[in-house]
This record gives structure tokens, C-alpha cells and sequence, in this order.
């Protein structure tokens, strides 16, 4: 058991490694929810997309540029609880040796108990977070046209039917592509979730990338 002049055993705790390691996790969950949130506006899921995990990151930041207030109320309250847990073992020790025992015990437990349970909660609105900034940004988008997404020609190999012909026009937008598939979305007349038709790889013979200023009359 520690001794009377123990010093506050937080060395192990926090250190770079530590503190690296746990907001990575917290940038990873924000990046994750905001993907799985934003994605699902156009009825795809992240298990049927080739997102790589770099990219959770990249989302995380703009989750927490979308909300920076929030974020560092977050991580002030961590503070605030590391703080206040130092300032209860610093008295503890002060206290008569006979009760010296007792009281870092009970702060421990208290410690272990509060710190998993704020741990929880930070994990829980950071993803909350994501998931606000994910809908948000749909929104935003949707009230723009898209316009961040080029429209595309797309044409395909072997026999050719009506929706060939639909992704030939230029009318559609490319929201992605992976090595398995191209992903389509038509927004005109869409106002809430966008319906995304998935085009395999192994069909498309060539696909145009088409300026906004070539907009067709077709497409309005």
C-alpha cells in the first residue's frame, strides 16, 4: 500500500503514449459515426464500400472543426476530473496513517469506477458528434445540388438497356468508386435520402468526368 508521502500515481496513466492513443480513438469514433451517418443518407453502408481507415480521421477533424466548443467542454471536464482527483489523494495523505489506507483505497475505486464511466460517455458524444456532422453535411450538400460531385458519363461493356443509356446522358453525379464499384446518384427531384445505383467495375468501359459549366439542359 502506498505510504503517507506517496506522490499522486498518475505517471503510469498519463503519459504521451497514453494520451496519443486515446484521442486517436476519439478522432477514429467521431470519423467513423460521421462516415456511417453521412454514407447512410444515400442507402450505402460502410461494409459495402472500400473507405480506407485513413480517411476516418481526415472525418474526425472536420467533426471537431464542425464542433469546437463542444469538443473542448468535453476535454476540460477530463481536466477538471484529473485535477479533482489529485486534489482528493493530496488530502487523503494528510490525513492520520491509521486512515491513510482506507481513503486512497476508496479514491482508487472511486477513480476506476468514475474514469470508465466518463471514458463511456466521451466515447458516446464524440460519436454523437459524427453522427450530427454526417446529416448536417448531407443537408447542406442537398441544398446545394451536390455541387462538390461531378456529373459523369458512364458507358458499358456487353449489351446495353435503358439504364445504360440513363448513365451514358451525363445526368448522374459520381459520389465514389473503388476498385469493385462505381457509385451513382441522380439528385434532381430528391428530397430526402438519395437512392445510389452501384455499377460493377468489370462493366464499365469508360467513364467521362464532365465540368459543371457543361451542364445540360436535360439535367435540370
Amino acid at each position: 500500500m502506498p505510504g503517507r508521502n506517496e506522490p499522486f500515481p498518475w505517471a503510469g496513466l498519463i503519459d504521451i503514449g497514453a494520451v496519443t492513443g486515446f484521442a486517436a480513438a476519439l478522432l477514429y469514433t467521431a470519423g467513423w459515426s460521421y462516415a456511417y451517418h453521412y454514407f447512410a443518407q444515400f442507402q450505402i453502408g460502410l461494409l459495402g464500400i472500400a473507405i480506407q481507415r485513413e480517411y476516418f480521421f481526415l472525418y474526425g477533424f472536420w467533426v471537431l472543426k464542425a464542433h469546437p466548443f463542444c469538443v473542448l467542454l468535453c476535454l476540460g471536464g477530463c481536466a477538471g476530473l484529473y485535477f479533482l482527483l489529485r486534489f482528493f489523494w493530496q488530502r487523503a495523505q494528510a490525513g492520520p496513517a491509521e486512515q491513510t489506507e482506507k481513503r486512497l483505497f476508496r479514491l482508487r475505486v472511486a477513480a476506476f469506477v468514475g474514469g470508465s464511466f466518463c471514458l463511456l460517455l466521451l466515447f458516446i458524444w464524440f460519436s454523437w458528434f459524427g453522427a450530427a456532422t454526417g446529416r448536417a453535411v448531407f443537408e447542406r450538400e442537398q441544398a446545394g445540388n451536390f455541387a462538390d460531385y461531378p456529373r459523369v458519363k458512364v458507358w458499358l461493356t456487353g449489351k446495353q438497356n435503358e439504364r445504360a443509356e440513363a448513365w451514358a446522358g451525363g445526368c448522374y453525379q459520381l459520389l465514389l468508386r473503388d476498385k469493385n464499384n462505381l457509385y451513382l446518384f441522380l439528385a434532381q427531384g430528391v428530397k430526402n435520402r438519395m437512392p445510389t445505383e452501384i455499377i460493377p467495375s468489370g462493366r464499365v468501359a469508360a467513364v467521362r468526368v464532365i465540368p459543371w459549366y457543361e451542364s445540360s439542359d436535360e439535367c435540370r
